[in-house]
């Protein structure tokens, strides 16, 4: 049976943005093969959106906002075994009906 992980955008931003899980994501990222590591592609607007805001309250340096961005469109965006899944009626419905 294959193991899959599903990422947030939260866990996936960690890799690019220094925070205290940051070793943990990168362990993840470097043990799991990329087809083995999902998120949403809502998760991907999301990221970078968390990139964005960093960078706007300057958390972020405008050249660490560069690079996050480099490195996650490098890593995760462009990269086609990095699966990225669309959110469906019938996903939002099985979570709509966990209420």
């Amino acid at each position: 049976m294959a193991k899959f992980f599903y990422l947030d955008a939260s866990v996936i931003a960690k890799r690019y943005v220094p925070k205290k899980a940051t070793p943990i994501v990168n362990h993840l990222f470097r043990q799991v093969a990329w087809g083995d590591m999902i998120c949403l592609k809502l998760g991907v607007l999301v990221v970078v959106y968390i990139f964005v805001r960093k960078k706007n309250t300057r958390i972020l340096l405008l050249a660490m906002f560069n690079q996050a961005m480099t490195n996650f469109r490098r890593e995760a965006t462009d990269d086609l075994t990095f699966s990225k899944l669309p959110v469906t009626d019938s996903l939002a419905n099985v979570f709509a009906e966990r209420d």
